[in-house]
């Protein structure tokens, strides 16, 4: 399951991008509408996903990201989200977490594809004992023997 944490008080945007994953039960999807409130459940739950819109009212994106990214493991997790108006000026190179950045108005189903893009990543199937014995080994085959193209 994927754990996708949503800093957005706008409802509208929210309600349609649950709608569009609330199909799939490879998502958990939790809302939170301030900065503080993101850092505290980020800390607490360690979602795979972080989804951060700029209408925070306690705090800027650009303050959330580097509370979270003070952990140098966290610093490396590219694993968030942005949604902006197109007139947000942010230094991208200066966040190293952030994956993508989506402005609005959003394309229909553009943030929900771009989630279940980056899930990828973070979505393992559930596998009989067999079957990880048999995905190990064909990974360290692979890693030991650059064999990677025949995965």
């Amino acid at each position: 399951m994927v754990n996708v944490l949503v800093g957005n008080k706008n409802t509208t945007e929210l309600d349609i991008l649950c709608q569009n994953l609330a199909n799939d039960k490879n998502y958990r999807v939790d809302n939170v509408a301030t900065g503080k409130d993101i850092v505290d459940m980020y800390l607490k739950t360690n979602p795979d996903i972080l989804v951060l819109d700029n209408s925070l009212p306690d705090m800027t994106i650009e303050d959330i990201i580097s509370r979270l990214s003070s952990n140098p493991l966290e610093r490396k997790k590219c694993n968030t989200i942005l949604t902006l108006p197109l007139n947000y000026n942010i230094k991208m190179r200066r966040y190293g977490k952030v994956n993508e950045v989506i402005y609005k108005p959003f394309i229909d189903n553009e943030l929900s594809d771009v989630i279940k893009e980056l899930a990828i990543d973070y979505n393992t199937p559930d596998l009989e004992v067999g079957e990880v014995d048999w995905l190990l080994q064909s990974l360290n085959f692979n890693c030991l023997s650059g064999g990677y193209k025949y995965i």
